[in-house]
């Protein structure tokens, strides 16, 4: 699941809108992880054909923002104000 959702944000980079990111989903058979709310598998994670909705909702979720994001941006020492933490070095 963790690369499924990595990909998701490695795709958005280099395409720029959740739409594309379906389409390329889509186009290499790519299912996206989610909970089932109701019916017959309620409450069981299904995998099922990447919606723009569904991609758009990885994006904008901070726990998965968070986890992906963290990290990937260099902290510049210079710029940084006296008396706070750099948690990237």
């Amino acid at each position: 699941m963790r690369h499924t959702i990595e990909l998701v944000f490695e795709k958005f980079d280099e395409l720029g809108s959740c739409e594309k990111v379906r389409r390329y989903l889509w186009a290499k058979d790519i299912r996206l992880p989610r909970q089932q709310r109701s019916g017959l598998h309620s409450g069981e994670l299904l995998w099922k054909k990447a919606t723009y909705d569904a991609v758009r909702e990885i994006i904008i979720n901070p726990a998965y923002a968070g986890a992906f994001a963290y990290g990937r941006r260099q902290t510049d020492p210079a710029r940084q104000r006296p008396g706070t933490v750099n948690l990237t070095s």
